[in-house]
């Protein structure tokens, strides 16, 4: 190692502990790798960075340190892939990829709905798992340039999974954070156009998650809501409540307690009813998860505020 540092091939951050490898070398040893062994090496780092990079976590703003760490690198195997289908049209990503870059769409989503209630003082395996989780984190970070450039870099590697199933959650995804990015961007018709979308996309998938269909329903709420057309807004917030009673309502004994309501899509609505001037309703629609962010105050400090 300390010949390979004296010759400038690799350097060490004595920060951080990272090594960098010089372009050149990287260049050279991919035509060594030969075009299967080029799939190969993407598949095994994306499984890397995958098993690195966080998965859902229900805070994921505790976890941003963590996640920049591995950022630059999903974004690599992004280029990596794009460069590789240019060589190669039959070149697949693993799943792994997909799902992590998805977790990073969901990153950025989640920071900017943290960013909201800040605001208002007031939730498988494979390649493209790992560009799922990118998109999140980017989504977080307001880094929109990043989120679109991964967001089609990513519905392309999607496409190119062989004999894979399941895949509505990611394909959903996808045109639900570029909608967001788009709402937040002031391009509201845009915004609304993916988000529409993003629910048919899931709409269907006949044994989907009605949980993450609520989800859908609610996103398209809060882009009326964005648009200031408040009618329509509450009836997406009223259709997504439904949607979520009815999952709720579809638990088996054997399963962990489900909530009859989302708090967070409470205050969404309560939020709509004010801004409709109906103060009555909106503080009546606050009672319950009012309650419910005092009872968890710790982990729910912003909402409880």
């Amino acid at each position: 190692m300390e010949e390979l540092q004296t010759l400038s091939l690799v350097k060490k951050d004595r920060e951080t502990g990272t090594l960098s490898i010089h372009r050149l070398i990287q260049t050279h040893f991919q035509e060594f790798l030969g075009e299967t062994g080029r799939e190969e090496a993407h598949r095994r780092a994306s499984k890397l960075v995958f098993f690195a990079f966080p998965e859902r976590a229900p805070h994921l703003h505790e976890h941003w340190d963590r996640c920049s760490v591995y950022v630059p690198h999903i974004l690599a195997l992004g280029d990596a892939f794009e460069q590789e289908r240019q060589r190669n049209s039959n070149f697949s990503a693993c799943r792994e990829f997909c799902e992590v870059a998805t977790t990073c769409e969901r990153y950025v989503r989640h920071a900017q709905r943290r960013s909201l209630e800040l605001a208002a003082t007031h939730t498988n395996s494979g390649c493209s798992v790992l560009t799922m989780g990118l998109c999140r984190y980017l989504l977080e970070q307001h880094a929109f340039h990043e989120l679109k450039r991964l967001c089609d870099i990513n519905e392309r590697a999607i496409l190119s999974l062989k004999g894979e199933e399941k895949l509505w959650d990611m394909l959903s995804s996808i045109p639900s954070y570029l909608g967001q990015l788009y709402l937040r961007s002031g391009y509201h018709r845009k915004g609304l156009a993916c988000l529409q979308r993003s629910l048919e996309i899931r709409l269907q998938d006949i044994d989907g998650d009605q949980m993450e269909v609520s989800w859908s329903e609610h996103n398209l709420g809060e882009a009326y809501v964005t648009m200031m057309e408040l009618e329509k807004a509450q009836q997406w917030f009223e259709r997504a409540a439904a949607t979520w009673k009815r999952w709720a309502d579809m638990a088996s004994p054997s399963d962990p307690p489900r909530r009859p309501f989302s708090p967070f899509q409470k205050m969404s609505l309560a939020t709509c009813l004010l801004y409709m001037g109906r103060l009555d309703e909106a503080r009546s629609t606050l009672q319950s998860p009012r309650q419910e962010y005092m009872d968890n105050v710790a982990e729910q400090w912003t909402n409880a505020a």
